[in-house]
């Protein structure tokens, strides 16, 4: 009798260890989490997002100060990209001695 318990009892805990395990081993913990399928976006929600962005962003592209700003910031770090490498040239060429 004593042996039919603990069959049983194995065998519920074996059918708990299958159910926990269930094809999710070496998975991470957030992997367990449902992913929602991603649903492919319409052609006219494409469209739509597009003319919002021809409406909002485009016209900013277009604007002579915004591109005159960005190719300032260009040559800007152009420039400091240089001087920091003239320095480490600079830095290289002295001779390097231990102190005593």
């Amino acid at each position: 009798m004593k042996s039919t318990i603990i069959q049983t009892s194995n065998q519920k805990n074996q059918g708990i260890a299958c159910q926990k395990e269930g094809g999710n081993q070496g998975k991470s913990p957030s992997s367990f989490y449902q992913q929602a399928p991603s649903l492919p976006t319409s052609s006219r929600r494409e469209e739509e997002q597009e003319k919002e962005l021809e409406k909002t962003i485009f016209p900013k592209l277009q604007d002579s100060k915004i591109q005159k700003d960005a190719m300032d910031n260009v040559f800007n770090m152009a420039r400091t990209l240089r001087e920091l490498k003239d320095k480490e040239k600079q830095r290289m060429r002295q001779p390097h001695f231990p102190k005593k």
